[in-house]
């Protein structure tokens, strides 16, 4: 199947300080559905060329430890701000915790988690942007639903491994980049039961007949052509 693609517009530029970075992007709403993300192209700095190239120049060692204690001088040039939604405070906490808890499946299974910020007065968190195509999307759905399961399945069973549930299994909130699902949107999630094998398998059926039915509707208007 093909499909053609769309790419963020960015349209206007933003500020703002990450820890002890400030950082100039420009900046696209997500959707009007989730008007409160934001995908971020960084722009660089002379401040950032300089400290760039002094990390460079350190011995391997400092250069780990550097990185590591200072991350915000080492963030790839595109980014996701998520900004707290007005009266969702537990929400926001659990998003937080939840990413700090499974930090191995940062950049495998979810996106990487930088920390916690304020922009223009609000709480706000910084991921790393996954790319790839969420589930609505025409571009995701060429998908045979075998190899689909197989994707969802293994997401799941990585995120249960870690005590995670997604709570919110809607088909947005799970991208596929590469040859991987990756999930978004933590939220409201839960513990698994004991079976997490069986568990996974209906989440994925579960996920597998919205998907059906969003492939369908987009062969039937020409979103996408079996090739």
């Amino acid at each position: 199947m093909s499909v053609l693609r769309d790419f963020p517009c960015y349209v206007e530029t933003v500020k703002f300080r990450f820890r002890t970075r400030f950082i100039t992007a420009t900046a696209a709403i997500h959707s009007n559905i989730h008007p409160n993300v934001m995908h971020l192209n960084l722009l660089p700095s002379t401040t950032q060329r300089l400290v760039h190239t002094a990390i460079q120049l350190l011995p391997l060692c400092l250069r780990d430890w550097f990185e590591t204690r200072f991350p915000e001088w080492n963030l790839p040039s595109r980014l996701v701000l998520k900004k707290y939604k007005e009266g969702w405070d537990e929400e926001f906490d659990q998003e937080k915790a939840t990413y700090e808890s499974v930090k191995p499946l940062q950049g495998i299974v979810l996106p990487h988690y930088y920390g916690e910020l304020r922009y223009e007065g609000t709480r706000a968190l910084l991921l790393s942007d996954i790319g790839g195509d969420n589930l609505t999307t025409p571009q995701a759905s060429v998908f045979q639903e075998a190899e689909l399961f197989r994707m969802l399945r293994a997401a799941f069973l990585a995120l249960m491994s870690f005590n995670i549930v997604q709570g919110d299994l809607k088909l947005d909130n799970f991208h596929v980049v590469g040859d991987k699902i990756m999930a978004v949107d933590l939220e409201q999630v839960y513990k698994p039961g004991e079976d997490i094998a069986r568990q996974s398998d209906h989440e994925a059926e579960f996920l597998l007949m919205s998907y059906r039915e969003n492939q369908r509707a987009f062969l039937q208007d020409g979103n996408i052509t079996v090739v």
